[in-house]
């Protein structure tokens, strides 16, 4: 009597526990038809770990089990095996003050995704139920910040630590302090003066400023 257990998945090539059960065997083997390894081929309960050729594939694993005078038993089960999804985050840009940006993640897998990513302030945002890849959002910082994904899955599978990609910085360049242009003497003068003197009111170092007169450069 051989029971090799209902039929499943498992995800990419991580190692998927087998329950089977049987009475009056003597000897037993576990076999497949992938290329994947048993922990055990003469126990019940061992592990099988699929190969690279089983992924993306259904595979059978027969139990046979060998009993007194000889007789013999067997039964199998269907594996399907779903390859692992993947993410991956990039979007690196320099932005001013009060820009945005775009940033992509793209995945691959089985749709619908989830993904949850974080800037490290705000708490984690986890958006379900994506469809096509690559989902993009935009961004705004106030300053430096940079995004990374701490989780995601495909419709079958999550996306193991070793297939979750990249890091999106974004550097923000502060706007200049505002500033106003003064003009001596009110910024009236008499025809055949010298003019007026014109300056910045609360300019920054490491500024640069361009004098336009009526809309074109001075050249100042």
């Amino acid at each position: 009597i051989t029971n090799a257990g209902p039929d499943d998945a498992t995800c990419g090539q991580r190692p998927y526990q087998l329950a089977a059960s049987g009475q009056y065997q003597s000897t037993m083997i576990w076999t497949t038809s992938g290329d994947g390894v048993f922990s055990n081929t003469n126990i019940f309960t061992p592990t099988y770990t699929p190969g690279p050729n089983d992924v993306g594939n259904t595979i059978v694993l027969t139990l046979q089990l060998q009993g007194c005078k000889n007789q013999v038993g067997g039964d199998f089960m269907w594996l399907t095996v779903h390859p692992d999804p993947s993410v991956t985050i990039s979007g690196s840009e320099l932005i001013c003050e009060g820009a945005s940006t775009p940033i992509t993640i793209d995945l691959t897998g089985t749709p619908p995704w989830s993904v949850t990513y974080t800037n490290g302030t705000g708490g984690p945002v986890t958006v379900n139920n994506i469809n096509a890849s690559p989902y993009v959002f935009n961004v705004s910082p106030p300053v430096t910040a940079n995004w990374w994904i701490l989780a995601a899955n495909d419709a079958f599978c999550n996306a193991p630590a070793d297939s979750v990609f990249g890091l999106a910085s974004i550097s923000v360049n502060a706007l200049p302090d505002p500033f106003w242009i003064t003009g001596s003497n009110g910024g009236n003068y008499c025809e055949g003066d010298t003019g007026v003197l014109i300056g910045l009111n609360n300019s920054e170092l490491g500024m640069t400023y361009e004098l336009l007169q009526n809309g074109l450069e001075t050249g100042l």
